[in-house]
């Protein structure tokens, strides 16, 4: 199934070390009748980081907010990279309750503040 989302995330950098929560929102493309999990979920990651490139780990919940109410444990693991302002990460998440894997491949844009 291909899932479309929108994630927001906090990250602290400590020499190769990266680190901190992020909060998302993830919906199948699909038809309605299939009753498909769709979620918002928080999740802490860790991970490090070696000049453009990145790799990290988390676990977090997800909150089911369709009818089948299947909140879940979620485990997710991120490799990325970071050129400029511009970011390209391929996600891979495993929903325990749903026994759900997804993987993703999204680009973005950083905003240092």
């Amino acid at each position: 199934t291909k899932y479309y989302g929108l994630t927001f995330g906090a990250e602290q950098r400590l020499n190769y070390i990266t680190f901190g929560p992020s909060l998302g929102f993830s919906r199948p493309y699909s038809d309605p009748e299939k009753k498909e999990s769709a979620y918002f979920y928080g999740y802490f990651n860790l991970g490090t980081s070696v000049s453009i490139f990145y790799l990290k780990a988390g676990l977090g919940y997800g909150f089911d907010i369709t009818e089948q109410k299947k909140d879940s444990m979620l485990a997710q693991a991120q490799v990325g990279a970071n050129i400029n302002i511009f970011k390209i990460e391929y996600t891979a998440e495993e929903l325990f309750a749903s026994k759900e894997f997804r993987q993703k491949v999204s680009l973005g844009l950083l905003f240092k503040i």
